[in-house]
């Protein structure tokens, strides 16, 4: 019995570890360049300047020609090494293409889109 009020300490302990991780990177806004035009979610980002701004589950793409904002649903979280330069990854679906995920450099934030 003990032994199973433990497990259930140590893995809410982890739980609200992870929640505050995702918490701190909440609402940083990061500069981004997208070069080609490329699919997120239901929109379509054209190439130019952007600002990332970092949420759970959702995070917004705002043009600096425009700001109007794209918001999407995304996956926020941290790695063991830094960046060293920001790294855009998409992949070729049905002739066009569609955002995998960022590295944003300079950070340990990866953000990956479904």
């Amino acid at each position: 019995m003990k032994m199973k009020i433990l497990c259930v300490l140590i893995l809410a302990m982890f739980g609200l570890t992870a929640t505050a991780a995702d918490e701190k990177m909440a609402g940083k806004k990061y500069r981004i360049s997208i070069h080609k035009a490329l699919r997120v979610g239901t929109s379509e980002l054209q190439p130019g300047e952007y600002h990332l701004v970092l949420g759970s589950p959702k995070v917004r793409f705002m043009p600096l020609a425009s700001g109007e904002a794209i918001e999407v649903e995304a996956t926020v979280h941290s790695v063991e090494q830094k960046f060293s330069d920001t790294l855009i990854t998409s992949s070729r679906i049905e002739g066009r293409e569609k955002l995998r995920e960022i590295a944003l450099g300079g950070t340990r934030t990866k953000v990956a889109f479904p």
